[in-house]
């Protein structure tokens, strides 16, 4: 028995509506993705995030909410906008209060959202969430059900991966292909939170629909094999997760999947893994570091590409130094070397030719001597003619 699912899914009832027709449904995906850029410029954990969005949830789907937040003082005269987000910052407080051992003042958080509300006002919206939930915020998210599977494993030795173009079944590549089915998990899960039409399902069937989802863009052979099925505790199978499975792809059919091998036989290339391109934020997505890490992450990263760079300029300069040296050496050789043409003069014509020409600077030297050569002249000639 596996006691820590079963309290999980024992506690994932709580705070679940589904209602369709609430009216904060039009612009829930929109406060959603807000409240996710919110809690990564904060610095809060992922958990923290997806209970500040079950809180949401629970506040805004009670009956009756939108005449309970009109009759509030602190709204009147405010618009829809400024109310949604004060509920959002609040609710991701509350959370920040629950799960992170830091987090900003409510002060430094109204400054940071910029709506025209007072420190009396935040504290009073806090009161008026937690008072309308009876103070249970023991919410199990989806993430939570997830994580307790990434622990266990959601990629199997027994797993094949198979070949869409061939049918064929291969190996699978076991330094890989869980990175990769686990990155699909966590893009299917940031976006199914989004989507108001996935509060249908309990976190338990929604994790398991997501798992399958991510094992079939990952071209595993069998979506939902016996490990799995023992994971839930025997309370899922294929047939009661194939459904949500579905309706996960065909919500999503504008997901694009890219290789991640870049192999050239094509056979190896359809059969390596798909992974599911991200659209959200990074650091939304997990634990953020602290100031000190970032900024020593950051000063590592610039001096990493300035090394990157200098070794590019060195090995430029390298090959440039190379071929400057064999340019030298190639126009050096030419003006050493002479090819001879075709039709060059024979080498007994050539010697006819230096004769006579030594004969008439012999004539020319004798002349302007007044006809007489001393020796030193003579050998002057023959050394400039050679």
């Amino acid at each position: 028995m596996d006691e820590i699912l079963d309290g999980l899914v024992e506690g994932q009832g709580l705070g679940k509506l589904f209602n369709p027709r609430a009216f904060y449904v039009r612009t829930r995906e929109f406060y959603v993705d807000w409240m996710s850029n919110l809690c990564g410029e904060l610095q809060h954990h992922t958990e923290t995030f997806h209970h500040s969005v079950s809180t949401f949830d629970a506040y805004m789907q009670m009956a009756n909410i939108r005449q309970h937040i009109m009759g509030l003082k602190y709204f009147r005269g405010k618009t829809d906008y400024q109310i949604m987000t004060l509920i959002a910052a609040t609710c991701i407080f509350i959370s920040a209060k629950y799960h992170e051992m830091t987090y900003p003042g409510t002060q430094q958080l109204l400054e940071y959202i910029r709506v025209p509300f007072k420190y009396e006002e935040f504290v009073a919206q806090e009161a008026d969430i937690l008072n309308s939930l009876h103070w249970r915020l023991q919410f199990i998210s989806t993430y939570d059900i997830l994580t307790h599977f990434f622990c266990q494993g959601i990629v199997f030795s027994s797993d094949q991966i198979k070949n869409q173009s061939t049918q064929t079944l291969m190996p699978l590549e076991r330094d890989r292909h869980p990175d990769h089915t686990r990155h699909n998990s966590e893009v299917l899960l940031e976006r199914c939170l989004k989507k108001h039409e996935f509060l249908e399902y309990d976190r338990l069937t929604l994790a398991c629909g997501i798992v399958m989802a991510a094992r079939k863009v990952s071209n595993l052979a069998d979506l939902w094999p016996e490990q799995l099925v023992a994971m839930t505790g025997n309370r899922l199978r294929y047939p009661q997760v194939k459904h949500c499975m579905r309706h996960i792809l065909s919500f999503f059919d504008e997901i694009s999947c890219s290789i991640t091998n870049s192999s050239a036989s094509s056979p190896v290339k359809d059969s390596s893994p798909s992974t599911v391109q991200k659209t959200v934020k990074r650091n939304t997505q997990i634990p953020m570091i602290s100031n000190h890490k970032r900024h020593r992450k950051i000063e590592g990263d610039n001096k990493s590409q300035e090394q990157t760079t200098s070794k590019k300029n060195a090995s430029s300069s390298i090959v440039a130094m190379q071929r400057a040296a064999v340019g030298t050496r190639d126009s050096s050789s030419q003006k050493k070397v002479v090819t001879p043409a075709k039709g060059s003069i024979p080498a007994n014509a050539l010697a006819s030719i230096l004769k006579r020409s030594q004969e008439k600077s012999t004539q020319q030297a004798s002349q302007q001597n007044g006809g007489s050569l001393n020796q030193t002249q003579t050998n002057i000639i023959k050394k400039s003619i050679t």
